[in-house]
């Protein structure tokens, strides 16, 4: 049984070191042919974030209502791609996203000083949520050169968790500004919370765009880096009838092994 296997694996090394170097060379004859092709990918960006509500359900609020906000996250994932024809692919991702942000709103209202005066303060309303995401995205790329691809497509993804790091209402000009509560209490902030978001949707979906190049890595054009800018319009809210929605602009580096 020993030998047979030592010869099975001889033959198989026999034949791997006999037809890599041809299809190296075909790669290297035609190396923008329609192939199959796999690879890793990691970028990082901004989301912009737009919301239509004034308070979470169980946190107490005075906001008048939260409307834009902007964050950073990163993104990474794997993906398979295959030819559609000469000029189109249709690829496969799956990846992991951070859909979170910073949401704030600054409001005017009649408050009191450190020194006991009526005043016109600036105070904010502000949360900051980490939100993540596991998804898929199918999406077709369009060569518009051996090198240069456009791509457009969706994404459907499950949200993993939703946190709000802070929630909070905060005096901020003037620095000696106070809240005053219904019992003659004073304080520079109020309704804090952290904790889980309240009725966090479990679905999250968006289309998407992006544009990437490949730079050959190799003499025989099996392995690339592919450079990528992508920017992605949310379609559902983070919250069940919030308007709560995150748009991404985010670039990166990718890696693709063509066969």
């Amino acid at each position: 049984v020993g030998e047979r296997m030592n010869k099975l694996l001889t033959l198989f090394l026999l034949a791997f070191t006999t037809l890599t170097p041809i299809i190296s060379q075909e790669y290297a004859e035609e190396p923008y042919n329609p192939r199959n092709s796999y690879g890793v990918f990691v970028g990082g960006g901004f989301n912009l974030h737009s919301a239509d509500f004034k308070k979470f359900d169980g946190i107490p609020s005075c906001c008048p209502g939260y409307e834009t906000g902007e964050g950073f996250g990163i993104k990474l994932g794997i993906y398979y791609s295959t030819p559609m024809g000469d000029l189109i692919d249709l690829s496969l991702r799956a990846k992991y996203l951070q859909l979170g942000g910073l949401v704030s709103r600054i409001e005017h209202e009649e408050g009191t000083t450190l020194s006991g005066n009526n005043q016109t303060l600036d105070f904010e309303h502000r949360f900051d949520a980490s939100i993540n995401s596991l998804a898929l995205e199918p999406v077709l790329e369009f060569k518009l050169s051996d090198q240069f691809r456009l791509r457009g497509g969706f994404r459907i993804g499950y949200l993993l968790n939703g946190y709000l790091n802070e929630h909070v209402e905060e005096v901020v000009s003037p620095s000696n500004g106070l809240f005053t509560d219904e019992n003659g209490n004073t304080s520079r902030t109020r309704n804090s919370y952290t904790g889980d978001i309240p009725n966090l949707s479990s679905i999250e979906a968006a289309i998407m765009i992006g544009a990437s190049y490949d730079m050959p890595l190799n003499d025989s054009y099996t392995l690339f880096l592919v450079p990528y800018i992508d920017m992605s319009l949310g379609l559902t809210s983070f919250v069940p009838d919030f308007g709560w929605t995150s748009n991404s602009i985010v670039g990166g580096l990718g890696l693709r092994y063509a066969t």
